[in-house]
């Protein structure tokens, strides 16, 4: 067994901040012993055997406060700790005088006792720490002198080097551990830091993914209806061809056909692709917003077309806006997706996409034909895996992750009723109304 463990009183499971105090504690308490031994060696030497036995009687405490901490009693230690420094350096500085500077040691442990205690233990904290203080101010203007004992100037010049080195190292030990845990917590901040950016991502990844399952019935009608028409372009070119002579005019139009038909198919898988992508280090670039409209429908007007919602857009061609094309591609598609969901199984439903100059921002409104969302839930619907779908339906970080993503492009996602619908607006600042002639060289 070590003689003295700085380890000792720390449990697996102790926080960090008690971590901490038990360290500084057995450090300090290990200073304190070691300051103990050499004066007592010098009483010894200069044959001052009352105050040899008096820095005996604080060894003794202060070992006992050690052996308190190697039970794993902390708290205990650390209070025993800071009281029997304080007594015994009052007790000192009575014996030595002012003039040994002796007093300045209560100072210390007054500061050190900030670093002893948790937050959780200010209760504690406060009058431990408001002792030595309280002892100090009564050395300053009062003196014992019958317990005073007689020294020579160069005892007292002895005494204040020790007593001046002991309150440097216990301060600068205390700041240094201090300091130390500082760098540890930024480190830990920043930790933090990019693990919930990895949470994000990962969030926005798992939304990504979601809305595609969703996609996948349209999409494969979106790809089916396109194959249908290839095959039976494929099949009357056949026919052509054993035809004396071939009808060219005839094959043309079908090849021409086939080509628009592939084209279709090659623009639905892009944007597809375009949507499952990561899409943090896409450059921020000037876009069209009618575009921008077009794409997200190519993932998901077959749907609306399917359950019979009448899709409106109303996009003037000369709105641009600047940002990452698919995330606000990605904004589009879950409001579009959530108007779906509302208004499927109502009578006559309809979802209108409208693009306006409202003051030095670009809006654009995504209504649908619902009644509106109640006041409490509309509260909330932002808050993430907040949800109003059944379970499995919905995983309540569409709007918050949207919401994100118009905060980094420093525009706003925000909820309002529209003439008694429901109604979700999305802003975009700095706008710009460009000729179409301008970005298409």
């Amino acid at each position: 067994m070590k003689l003295f463990d700085l380890k000792a009183g720390i449990e697996p499971d102790m926080p960090e901040p008690e971590v901490r105090a038990t360290r500084i504690a057995n450090s300090l308490n290990l200073v304190l012993i070691l300051h103990g031994l050499i004066f007592n060696l010098y009483c010894f030497w200069t044959h001052e055997n009352f105050l040899a036995m008096s820095t005996l009687s604080c060894l003794i405490a202060l070992s006992i406060s050690h052996l308190l901490m190697r039970m794993n009693q902390s708290l205990a230690s650390r209070i025993m700790l800071i009281l029997t420094a304080t007594v015994f350096t009052f007790w000192g500085t009575q014996l030595f005088g002012r003039e040994s500077q002796y007093h300045i040691l209560l100072l210390a442990f007054g500061a050190s006792s900030i670093f002893l205690f948790t937050w959780e233990e200010r209760f504690i904290l406060y009058p431990v720490a408001s002792f030595p203080i309280i002892l100090l101010v009564f050395s300053e203007f009062y003196h014992l002198d019958f317990l005073q004992v007689p020294l020579s100037a160069e005892h007292i010049h002895s005494f204040r080097i020790l007593s001046t080195l002991t309150t440097i190292s216990m301060i600068t030990l205390s700041f240094l551990y201090f300091w130390r845990q500082s760098q540890t917590y930024e480190d830990k901040i920043q930790d933090y830091i990019l693990q919930l950016k990895d949470e994000h991502q990962k969030q926005i990844q798992f939304q990504r993914m979601s809305s595609l399952g969703q996609m996948a019935g349209g999409m494969a009608h979106e790809i089916n209806n396109p194959l249908a028409i290839i095959l039976g372009r494929s099949a009357q070119l056949k026919r052509m061809v054993s035809e004396n002579p071939p009808p060219i005019e005839k094959m043309r139009a079908s090849i021409i056909n086939i080509d628009v038909t592939v084209q279709r198919i090659s623009k639905v898988v892009r944007s597809l692709r375009n949507f499952a992508r990561n899409t943090d280090d896409d450059p921020i670039e000037v876009t069209s917003l009618q575009g921008l409209v077009s794409d997200t429908l190519d993932l998901c007007s077959q749907r609306f077309s399917s359950l019979g919602i009448d899709l409106v857009i109303n996009v003037p061609d000369e709105f641009f806006i600047k940002g990452r094309p698919a995330q606000i591609g990605q904004v589009i598609h879950h409001l579009l997706t959530n108007s779906l969901d509302a208004v499927k199984n109502l009578k006559n439903p309809w979802v209108k996409i409208e693009a306006r100059i409202q003051g030095a921002e670009i809006e654009v409104l995504v209504k649908d034909s619902g009644p509106g969302i109640p006041t409490e839930i509309a509260e909330k619907i932002m808050e993430p895996f907040f949800t109003t779908k059944e379970i499995g339906e919905g995983s309540g970080l569409g709007l918050s992750i949207s919401r994100g993503i118009m905060q980094t492009h420093k525009g706003r996602l925000e909820y309002r009723t529209d003439g008694g619908n429901t109604c979700f607006a999305l802003y975009f600042p700095e706008f710009e109304l460009l000729k179409r002639e301008r970005y298409s060289a």
